[in-house]
């Protein structure tokens, strides 16, 4: 192997020593591009596929995190409106001013969604 051997040639440029066997494989592979511009799409992708695997790690990106908060507010609004109907569906007296206000808290938090999921 030919190690970790650089000229520096000025501020922009290098030469990177590699083996030849490695040059041959950059030959076959590189159809008609030229090699430094095979290498720097070679690096450019394996960078780039890196940073996507580190931000997609354990994390969620914020549209997911904005979908899933949208689908859980339209789930408990109907969750709520099922147990409200058949509530009210039996005959119960109903309880106007809890109703009224968790009528209002609902459509606040229909609106607050609807608005979340508007941002880019």
């Amino acid at each position: 192997m030919a190690g970790d051997r650089v000229l520096i040639v000025d501020e922009k440029e290098a030469i990177l020593v590699v083996d030849e066997a490695l040059v041959s494989k950059i030959d076959v592979q590189r159809g008609d591009m030229s090699r430094p511009e095979y290498l720097h799409t070679l690096i450019d992708s394996q960078l780039q596929n890196n940073d996507e695997a580190q931000i997609q790690g354990d994390y969620i990106t914020r549209r997911e995190f904005l979908q899933f908060t949208r689908k859980t507010g339209i789930l408990m609004r109907s969750f709520l409106e099922f147990f409200l109907s058949c509530g009210l569906g039996l005959a119960e007296p109903p309880l106007n001013d809890c109703l009224e206000e968790l009528d209002r808290q609902l459509r606040e938090l229909a609106i607050s969604q609807e608005s979340a999921s508007q941002e880019p």
